[in-house]
């Protein structure tokens, strides 16, 4: 299981990353984030910080192509992870410089993964519905995979915490194919607690 580390504002806690294993990056590109990213690292301190195994991927909401293209390029992203809804050329227009993830909310009480017209996409992300766009640092129920009824692979955010570790390791679900954390593993917001997040990566990778 690859592991993706969400919310980097510190060019450190990149270099970091590289250092202990971590699999992708994660940087928001959304101004009313307190992970902001675009006024903290610069693109060129990203494009050349990593070990060329670290895959670095920007989060976006509902952004415009121009925009979109330019922070990929400026950045030297691998992947985007996309809040809001898309034409499908939009989506096969993206796809032509960096792989797509479409982000899911789930609200509480949901009785199904809401999968229904995500097929353009190279990933799907699953994370807990909030009053805004990105996490709430809280779970949903992890019972609603037992009915996945798509052929994407995913990844699982929603408050995953250092205790996760084992349970994720005993997840049967095989379209399972990172974990990403965030706010659980961290002393304020965009400052990443690295023991805990090196702690969780070698728990993750034994």
């Amino acid at each position: 299981m690859k592991v993706k580390v969400c919310g980097i504002t510190r060019a450190e806690d990149l270099a970091a990353l590289a250092e202990i294993g971590a699999d992708y990056a994660g940087f928001i590109f959304y101004p009313k984030s307190p992970r902001f990213a675009g006024d903290k690292l610069s693109g060129r301190t990203v494009r050349e910080t990593g070990n060329g195994k670290l895959e670095k991927v920007g989060v976006f909401v509902q952004p415009d192509l121009p925009t979109l293209q330019r922070t990929i390029a400026d950045y030297g992203l691998d992947m985007v992870q996309l809040y809001g809804d898309f034409p499908g050329e939009f989506i096969l227009e993206v796809k032509k410089s960096v792989k797509v993830m479409k982000a899911v909310s789930i609200p509480e009480g949901a009785a199904e993964l809401p999968v229904a017209g995500t097929e353009a996409f190279d990933f799907l992300l699953f994370d807990t519905a909030g009053k805004g766009h990105g996490g709430t640092g809280k779970q949903f129920d992890w019972s609603l995979f037992e009915g996945y009824a798509s052929e994407q692979p995913y990844f699982l955010a929603g408050g995953i915490g250092p205790g996760d570790a084992d349970a994720l390791l005993r997840w049967r679900e095989p379209h399972l194919f990172a974990a990403d954390v965030n706010s659980k593993f961290e002393s304020a917001p965009g400052i990443k607690d690295m023991r805990l997040v090196e702690a969780f990566i070698k728990q993750i990778k034994k």
